[in-house]
């Protein structure tokens, strides 16, 4: 072998390293017990909603069946600009608990609107999830185990909801991924945030002057940002019941333009960590690369997909199958597809479009 297929071999084997060693780590997803019943804090649930009328009615039916005492918690809903059946939705949903308010945003609309909600809430803890979202009904208090232990930003993961194959390819990437920043987060090395599946204390984020954050597209990763900066950290909660299912983007364009806003907050990574992504992105060439060569390279993908299959089966992320194992071997071209796709549009100067309203 050449030295450039050496190299080459090389670098396609670490994303299977990362995975093996991630899964040598972890110990399987468990149910665990949430915070004991008197010692139950103030909660608010705080949402932004804008034109999501046709995910309303799942998010509110899953708000509707929380398992925590009413009287300990509010649901802070905010309306941002909709001019679509939102609102009216909502009111139809609307409990004693809930309150709804309706504002009016240029830009940055989801963002202000948490602002000025988060100085409405009457929690000691607050939680953030997204319009498109339904969440379990022990959601609640598995996410309030540990945040209040200091400067704890509490993560839970995220599956995308799977109704055919290109949002099976959303919800492998997804939760892949999540899985690799936890394991990365319980070793002191953050990397980002998700806001469709967040808690943290109502002091930490006065600590950080929440209302005071600059504008962005990002509002979740520039919050955990200025965290860390303050000797936060950031932890993944891996409870089955923290899990939340959002809903899949519905064309390429739509993932494009939601990983183009992602992008904003990945720019400010270290390099090392720029390189880590790089490199898991570049399997599949690689592999291709080397297989012009010898074929039996091509063999990588599906020790790959064994080792991520096995991963996922192991946190309860994955129902085994032979079409998801099928999913999982071709799931490095759809990466490949999206992420060079949205780099280079990052790159190039072009807009995306997110809530409507179009952002650089």
């Amino acid at each position: 072998m050449s030295l450039l297929e050496v190299t080459s071999l090389v670098v396609a084997c670490i994303p299977i390293l990362i995975y093996l060693i991630v899964l040598s780590s972890e110990r399987g997803m468990k149910e665990r017990s949430g915070v004991e019943e008197e010692m139950l804090p103030m909660v608010s649930i705080l949402i932004s909603v804008r034109n999501e009328s046709t995910n309303l009615r799942r998010l509110c039916v899953s708000l509707q069946e929380l398992n925590y005492p009413t009287d300990k918690f509010e649901i802070l809903i905010g309306d941002d600009g909709s001019d679509d059946d939102s609102l009216a939705i909502l009111s139809e949903y609307a409990q004693s608990h809930w309150r709804i308010f309706s504002y009016h945003h240029d830009v940055y609309g989801k963002q202000q609107t948490l602002k000025k909600m988060y100085q409405e809430a009457k929690g000691d803890m607050l939680l953030f999830t997204d319009a498109d979202m339904s969440i379990p009904s022990g959601w609640v208090s598995t996410m309030l185990r540990g945040v209040d232990e200091g400067k704890v930003l509490q993560l839970g993961l995220t599956k995308v909801r799977e109704t055919g194959w290109f949002s099976v390819f959303q919800s492998i990437d997804w939760v892949s991924n999540q899985l690799l920043i936890k394991w990365l987060s319980d070793r002191g090395m953050f990397l980002t945030a998700w806001g469709n599946n967040m808690c943290l204390s109502k002091s930490t984020l006065e600590a950080v002057r929440f209302e005071s954050l600059p504008d962005s597209v990002v509002e979740d990763v520039s919050l955990m940002r200025t965290m860390i900066r303050l000797g936060g950290e950031v932890r993944v909660n891996d409870d089955v019941e923290a899990i939340a299912i959002t809903q899949a983007e519905i064309s390429f364009k739509s993932v494009i333009q939601q990983r183009m806003r992602w992008l904003q907050g990945v720019v400010e990574l270290p390099i090392r960590y720029s390189l880590l992504a790089f490199v898991k992105i570049l399997f599949l060439p690689l592999v291709l690369f080397l297989s012009f060569y010898q074929p039996v390279w091509l063999l990588l993908i599906l020790a790959k997909a064994l080792v991520l299959t096995l991963l996922l089966y192991k946190n309860q992320l994955l129902n085994l199958s032979f079409n998801r194992f099928v999913s999982i071997c071709f799931i490095d071209l759809y990466e490949v597809a999206i992420y060079f796709s949205s780099f280079a549009l990052h790159v190039l100067p072009v807009k995306f479009e997110w809530k409507g309203r179009k952002y650089r």
